[in-house]
């Protein structure tokens, strides 16, 4: 058996689900939310995991685990900016005019929150990946705005990260396939298996480079 399993962001259980299901064979791609769309209207592909905000999907698709991140900015701790490197979180004020450098699929939320807060958003590099993002907060030429769940995983002797705003912005990173689509028995499996290893794990794991905390409201299904 084949499992096509198209990623947004490369997920990291599915040797667990390898190892307890050594006949199923894998073909992952790293694309954007939209190309994965593309992807299961085309038939080509059962399941996608996707990352973005619930307003960048497809109404035609059905979510069937969510796991739920925040967007965090990312900066060097001696910044050019003066920003700080105790807080929580960081106002979107304190963020007015400088360089942000984020990924494509988080353009709009972040466009959209600067404008409702009446803040000039400075727009430095927006890229494919949120590892480009990170480079250019690595060189003090931007913040990086990244979504996470845990900010602990960005911070470091170097670089500190918290939420941004004074309210967290939500993200979605969704097992999703087609409304009324019926899936074969294999991407069954596979999304039953995702979800108990999820709830299992998700205490003291890093998936797909994340901490989930279903306690806290991090997953659902």
């Amino acid at each position: 058996h084949v499992l096509l399993l198209i990623l947004a962001a490369g997920a990291r259980f599915p040797h667990d689900y390898s190892q307890a299901n050594p006949g199923v064979v894998f073909e992952f791609y790293e694309i954007n939310a939209q190309q994965l769309v593309n992807l299961l209207s085309s038939d080509i592909i059962e399941i996608a995991i996707i990352r973005a905000s619930p307003t960048s999907y497809s109404s035609s698709l059905h979510a069937e685990i969510t796991l739920m991140e925040k967007l965090c900015a990312v900066y060097p701790r001696n910044n050019r900016w003066g920003l700080t490197d105790t807080e929580d979180h960081i106002p979107l004020a304190y963020l007015e005019n400088i360089p942000l450098s984020f990924s494509k699929g988080f353009r709009n939320l972040i466009k959209e929150q600067f404008a409702q807060n009446g803040v000039n958003l400075n727009i430095f590099s927006v890229s494919t990946t949120r590892e480009t993002a990170l480079m250019w907060a690595e060189e003090d030429c931007s913040v990086a705005v990244v979504p996470c769940a845990s900010p602990d995983f960005y911070t470091n002797e170097s670089f500190y990260c918290c939420q941004l705003g004074i309210e967290p912005i939500p993200i979605y990173r969704c097992f999703s396939y087609l409304n009324g689509k019926k899936l074969s028995l294999i991407a069954q499996t596979f999304l039953s298996f995702a979800a108990a290893w999820l709830e299992e794990h998700a205490d003291n794991m890093l998936y797909s480079g994340q901490h989930f905390q279903p306690d806290k409201g991090y997953i659902k299904r």
